[in-house]
């Protein structure tokens, strides 16, 4: 899981997202080094101050050892004088050889001194050409959430950003967390942030590297999934789930089928989701046994539908009364939601009509029963509209009675 800054809104639940890596201990390790490079450069200075004046020192003393040797030669080789001046030089040859090591010595720190410097300088620049910062993906939110700004939080499958390159994938690797109820927003605790080698220790990278393959097989995080059938009454769904590769090219699954998953989607139920959609799955507490639907990979499905919560037929020569209690807390706990009753026959029509509570679910003003105005063959039904769709221009205009039971207006564009 990781961190994201939103750049653009592209629509229907896609941005353009700027992913942010963890650089704190690569930024403190280049601070680390310009300081010792700072350092290294003070001792530099240091050194070419001292070199310069033993590079004097040797050099007065190579003089002065010439000067002996041209007057030893002045002299008469076995007298008393020649062998004073022979140890003369002798001296004069023993400072000169000491004058000359210190200068070699001082030459040669100042060269490991230099060669810290450009060890730095390349260390810095490996750091700053490899580190991960930023990066730049379009990516879908799994929800259909279309305002979504500043920080959010990122989810990975099957836990990294690197593609196992000899393994084909069939989906994208970054989505946006649900962001139903605020659930997008980014959360550092939650979701941390992604991390590229360069922000490690040797020690940490190795340790990532052996553990990963583990983890990614033995506590999940997310994963993709393909949907075989729905269960509405229970909320669940049974699911295929995608192959995944560890970074050593192992099955990166523990399992393949997993049955009764629940699903929990912008608190729309099951209806939006049919055999054959492609979504996402979070595991809860990293548990193969706590799987839960929260998503689809792309297109996300909007909670703009029209669901026939009940149905009769009136055909009673007296008018039927229809008892609505039953259905009072049906709807869904979504803002911009209405419920109607409709009934008609050809050519006459009639209807009530009321809005949904979003926090209770509740019919406003559902009267208790509904007295049929017809006294033969008709039709009655309540139906429930979410975002904003109307049940009579939208779902009346659209359904067939007795075979649908849920219209979605973007389900007909596709």
């Amino acid at each position: 899981m990781g961190k994201g800054r939103i750049i653009s809104n592209l629509g229907k639940g896609k941005y353009k997202v700027e992913l942010e890596y963890a650089t704190s201990r690569a930024l403190s390790v280049i601070d680390q080094l310009e300081k010792k490079i700072e350092e290294l450069q003070d001792k530099v200075s240091t050194s070419d101050e001292e070199l310069s004046e033993l590079e004097d020192e040797y050099k007065k003393a190579n003089e002065k050892l010439i000067q002996a040797i041209e007057d030893l030669k002045s002299l008469k080789p076995g007298t008393e004088e020649y062998q004073k001046q022979m140890e003369e030089v002798e001296k004069k040859t023993e400072k000169y050889n000491e004058a000359l090591d210190k200068h070699k010595k001082a030459r040669l720190q100042k060269s490991g001194l230099e060669f810290e410097i450009k060890s730095a300088e390349k260390r810095i620049e490996t750091i700053n050409k490899n580190l991960e910062r930023t990066k730049t993906v379009e990516v879908w939110c799994v929800d259909y959430s279309t305002d979504l700004s500043g920080t959010v939080g990122t989810i990975e499958i099957p836990g990294v950003v690197e593609r196992v390159v000899s393994r084909p994938r069939t989906s994208s690797q970054v989505y946006i967390r649900p962001g139903f109820d605020d659930g997008a927003e980014y959360k550092g605790e939650r979701d941390g942030k992604l991390s590229s080698v360069f922000n490690m220790t040797p020690a940490q990278t190795y340790y990532n590297y052996a553990m990963q393959p583990g983890w990614q097989k033995w506590k999940p995080m997310y994963r993709v999934a393909e949907v075989d059938s729905v269960d509405s009454d229970n909320n669940t769904a049974d699911i295929a789930l995608d192959r995944e590769w560890t970074i050593i090219e192992k099955n990166a699954n523990h399992k393949v089928w997993l049955y009764d998953v629940p699903i929990d989607y912008m608190d729309c139920g099951p209806s939006l989701f049919k055999h054959g959609d492609r979504v996402v799955v979070k595991f809860e507490d990293q548990s193969w046994d706590n799987p839960k639907v929260v998503g689809f990979v792309e297109k996300p499905k909007r909670c703009a539908c029209c669901w026939i919560i009940a149905r009769e037929i009136t055909h009673e020569e007296n008018n039927p009364i229809w008892d609505l209690d039953p259905y009072r807390y049906e709807g869904l706990k979504l803002e911009n939601s209405r419920w109607r009753v409709l009934e008609w026959d050809w050519p006459q029509f009639h209807d009530i009509a009321g809005d949904v509570d979003k926090d209770s679910g509740e019919l406003l003003g559902l009267p208790t029963r509904f007295e049929s105005n017809f006294s033969y063959y008709g039709y009655m039904a309540l139906i429930v509209c979410t975002d904003g769709l109307d049940p009579l221009n939208d779902a009346h205009a659209n359904m067939e009675w007795d075979q649908d039971s849920r219209y979605c207006p973007e389900e007909d564009q596709e």
